[in-house]
């Protein structure tokens, strides 16, 4: 499968996830899962002192006192706020007090003489076509006013994130939100005054710089505008302290409550629906599913005064391009990962520990994702968790796949084998019942020839005694008259070299007739092993070659060179069996050498025999060679299967090189075969010495 299967898993990977992001599934996980990441964070992650008072509105407050409510309870709310001595007063109520009335007068003489307080307006965002509502004015001439906008995710209708600054259309400079501009207000008290920190220009207090939030794969750019920031959101309930109008007014609190601290007044009440969803709304104790919008405003500037005077975490997304190269590189990485443990570590290839593998895999890429924001970056967990596991099983199936089709061809080969055996065996078998049905007809005929042939010899011998005895009768000047003596010697010589055929043809008759092949067993019995010399044997060999070469062959010229070790070449074998091996390779050169002479008349065929003593190994080596056609090298490896011949056509049934390696391995030797076709062959032969 090779490399194949890192490159397609990692695109498969890539173009799940674009499949993904295109049906905005992408932020909706996401969003979720940081989510879950904010609130299982430890308790005292963001431990910091309760600087954040709200002052509440509540729905029992709205009985009693109407909504709006009054110039006059407005500004007796803020007269005992005052007398607390707050740091700053942030005012989520829209009040345009234009008009004139002592209770309004009474009110903007409040405002005006309360340098610590903010107001808010709603803004258009730079786009005159929206709706906007005005501020009041003394606030406005005195600079003291912020942006009430609170954005709600798209697809979630949930708040994560928030302005830090908004523009107007009616004016080139932007004005901070409610947030920012209540904790820009509150550290200023504290000595730290906003600076710009880069090329980007991005909002500096102290050591915390506060990124613009960029188009990414959550929020696109249609949604980022202005100089938008997340707000790192904590547990409502345990970061402020909340009071109620009626408190306040009746002064059932301790004064020493709000002196020095963040006091946001604003209403929380269903009636009123200014509520909203939050990371933290699924998690409130006092069991409401949402925040008001004073506690949104409240959370970013407890988000900006603790990252400016505790150095707590501001959290960043990643990018669009940054996530799109981060997902390929993780995609890629996996793969190969992947793809190395996989062909490396035999263990994972079982369907269980890779099920295993690949829940580790994305629960530890889930962890990294926690620790992540821990430390202030919001990644893509979930989704990188997926393309992990998709380019894990992509993986397994490309492998497994591979690993199914290897085994379908071992299989495939196997089958083959088994067929090609079963043919062979049929072969073999109807060979054997002709090899023994011939054997015993002509193990009859041998032994009746044996027997004329012994009779012959008593007959001659007595012939010859006679003969002896009355030879000076048949004496005659004339070389070219032989003694008949003479002549019977020499026929009875030949009578004892066909004798000595006939001994060798029977030995081959019984074993095809008792065992039903040529080779017999593969372990010979010790008592059966003699003590043969190998030169002796090839030259007998060598000589029954010539002589079939001039019985099959006789015009054409056989040149043979020999090359025999001067040692005595011992080995224990079986005489007739190492005959075989040689008998059969000369015979298959001869046939071979012919052939390549009836293409080339100018051809001169020719032997070379070479016999070695190996001392060190205390083996013999017996090389023949011929410059014959040789063997073409897509066929080297089947030149010793049996029944596998290029001359069937001229009535070879490809035994003969089969057998010669069945009986040189019987004797615990080796034969190997050296080719370059239409050059040589040589075949060498390796016996255990004696």
């Amino acid at each position: 499968m090779r490399l194949r299967a890192g490159f397609l898993s990692t695109i498969i990977g890539c173009l799940f996830v674009a499949t993904f992001s295109y049906f905005d599934l992408l932020p909706l996980v996401e969003c979720k899962l940081y989510d879950a990441f904010l609130r299982s964070r430890p308790d005292n992650f963001d431990s910091l002192d309760n600087d954040i008072v709200i002052i509440k509105i509540s729905e029992e407050d709205i009985k009693k006192y109407g909504f709006p409510v009054s110039d006059a309870t407005l500004a007796d709310l803020l007269d005992k706020v005052r007398l607390s001595n707050p740091a700053v007063i942030g005012l989520s109520l829209h009040r345009n007090t234009e008009g004139e009335t002592p209770d309004r007068a009474r009110l903007n003489s409040i405002f005006r003489d309360t340098p610590g307080l903010i107001g808010i307006e709603k803004t258009d965002g730079g786009n005159p076509n929206l709706r906007s509502i005005t501020p009041n004015s003394e606030l406005e001439k005195q600079d003291r006013t912020a942006a009430s906008e609170i954005i709600e995710d798209s697809l979630t209708g949930d708040v994560r994130r928030g302005y830090l600054y908004v523009q107007k259309s009616n004016q080139e400079q932007s004005i901070p939100s409610l947030g920012l501009a209540v904790a820009l207000k509150y550290l200023n008290q504290q000595g730290i005054v906003p600076e710009s920190s880069g090329d980007e220009g991005w909002l500096k207090l102290n050591k915390a710089i506060f990124p613009l939030l960029e188009p990414n794969l959550i929020y696109d750019e249609l949604t980022v505008d202005n100089y938008q920031s997340i707000i790192n959101f904590s547990d409502q309930q345990s970061t402020f302290s909340y009071l109620t109008l009626s408190q306040v007014l009746s002064s059932e609190f301790d004064l020493n409550l709000l002196r020095n601290k963040i006091i946001f007044i604003g209403t929380m009440a269903l009636s009123i629906e200014d509520t909203y969803i939050t990371p933290y709304s699924s998690t409130l104790s006092n069991g409401k599913s949402f925040s008001y919008g004073v506690e949104i405003y409240a959370s970013a500037t407890y988000q900006v005064v603790s990252a400016a005077l505790y150095a707590r975490t501001v959290i960043r997304v990643m990018p669009t391009f940054g996530g799109y190269v981060s997902f390929i590189l993780l995609a890629s990485t996996s793969s190969f990962i992947t793809w190395f443990i996989y062909l490396n570590f035999q263990i994972i290839k079982n369907k269980f520990v890779y099920l295993f593998y690949c829940l580790f895999t994305c629960s530890l890429i889930i962890a990294i994702g926690y620790i992540s924001l821990l430390f202030g970056w919001w990644i893509y967990t979930l989704t990188n968790a997926l393309i992990v596991l998709t380019c894990e099983l992509t993986i397994y199936y490309f492998i497994r796949s591979d690993d199914l089709e290897r085994q379908n061809k071992l299989l495939q080969i196997e089958l083959e084998e088994t067929q090609k055996n079963l043919v062979n065996q049929g072969k073999l078998s109807l060979y054997q019942k002709i090899a023994k049905y011939l054997a015993h007809e002509i193990k009859n005929k041998t032994n009746i020839q044996g027997l004329n042939i012994q009779n012959a010899e008593t007959k001659l011998g007595e012939l010859k005694e006679s003969i002896a005895y009355y030879d000076y009768l048949f004496e005659s000047d004339n070389p070219e008259v032989r003694s008949p003596v003479t002549v019977i010697d020499e026929s009875l010589e030949k009578m004892q070299r066909l004798a000595t055929v006939n001994d060798k043809i029977s030995d081959i008759i019984n074993r095809i007739y008792e065992q039903g092949t040529l080779v017999g067993s593969e372990s010979p019995q010790s008592e059966l092993l003699t003590p043969l010399e190998i030169n002796g044997i090839l030259r007998n060999a060598l000589l029954d070659s010539q002589q079939l070469w001039i019985a099959k062959y006789g015009g054409v010229n056989l040149e043979v060179v020999t090359e025999y070790d001067q040692n005595l070449l011992l080995v224990d074998g079986i005489l007739s069996e190492v005959e075989t091996v040689f008998n059969n390779i000369l015979n298959n050169s001869l046939f071979y050498l012919y052939r390549k002479y009836q293409n080339n008349h100018g051809f001169v065929p020719k032997f070379s025999v070479t016999t070695r003593n190996l001392l060190q190994s205390s083996q013999v080596e017996i090389i023949i060679r011929d410059n014959g056609v040789g063997i073409a090298p897509e066929n080297l490896d089947k030149v010793f299967d049996m029944f596998w011949t290029t001359k069937s056509d001229h009535g070879g049934f490809g035994l003969g090189l089969s057998i010669a390696k069945e009986l040189v391995e019987k004797f615990g030797g080796n034969i190997s075969l050296n080719s370059v076709h239409g050059e040589f062959a040589e075949f060498v032969i390796i016996l255990p010495g004696k």
